[in-house]
């Protein structure tokens, strides 16, 4: 039984299913993790040395495809970003590569299940639709610069809504930027790196925070706006 009466959507469906099924059938998230990145790490650099491109190429591709799969090892990648293409150019292609995938994962899900997910939750996701449809970009800002919201649950919930995907990319592109960078620094320095979760310190955790507060502030000043112009235009 197809889980999709459309054949288009059950092959996609499938297809996803195979790649994350593959991917821990093979044993594939050995190889993301902190521990394999540092035991390799020379062997990389060396491949890198020699073929550049095709390092930045491959690297930029896996992360699309972990994150587009909410696969883990998007974490390590950055660490890795930072070691190999030093700490701007590895926030750079961090932040085109994890909002590729997010897009990716946007779009599927929203191809797949939004028809389905939109009857069953009609009333929750009308009100998020009048709140995303004047703020999308803030809101969708804002959220990602909140670390406590995992990343594909963000694009899930986005993709349900009817959040432009202009909006979607260009809130993501800019809230990848702080913690890609906070990771990609921290990978310049791999050797000292001994785990993932202690680069996100509390110190760390607060600083993205208060980063938050701009996009905040911006909405709490255009909701008062318009209460302030709201008895004048009657």
């Amino acid at each position: 039984m197809y889980p999709f009466r459309d054949f288009k959507k059950t092959g996609v469906f499938l297809l996803i299913i195979t790649l994350i099924g593959l991917f821990y059938l093979l044993g594939l998230q050995e190889h993301v993790s902190l521990s394999s990145l540092k035991g390799n790490f020379q062997a990389i650099k060396a491949f890198q040395a020699e073929y550049p491109v095709t390092t930045a190429a491959t690297f930029i591709s896996l992360f699309i495809l972990l994150s587009a799969l909410a696969l883990p090892g998007p974490l390590v990648l950055c660490l890795a970003a930072g070691a190999l293409f030093g700490v701007v150019t590895g926030t750079l292609y961090v932040t085109i590569a994890a909002t590729i995938g997010a897009s990716l994962s946007f779009l599927a899900t929203r191809y797949l299940f939004r028809d389905r997910l939109r009857k069953k939750f009609e009333k929750r996701l009308k009100k998020a639709n009048t709140l995303l449809e004047k703020e999308g970009f803030v809101h969708l800002l804002l959220i990602r610069l909140i670390p406590v919201v995992p990343f594909t649950l963000i694009n899930i919930g986005a993709s349900l809504t009817k959040m432009p995907l202009r909006i979607f990319i260009l809130a993501t592109f800019v809230g990848i930027i702080p913690p890609g960078f906070i990771l990609c620094n921290a990978g310049a320095n791999l050797a000292a790196v001994t785990n993932v979760r202690d680069i996100m310190s509390v110190k760390v955790l607060g600083s993205i925070l208060l980063l938050g507060v701009v996009p905040l502030l911006v909405l709490v000043r255009r909701r008062f706006l318009k209460k302030e112009s709201g008895p004048h235009d009657t």
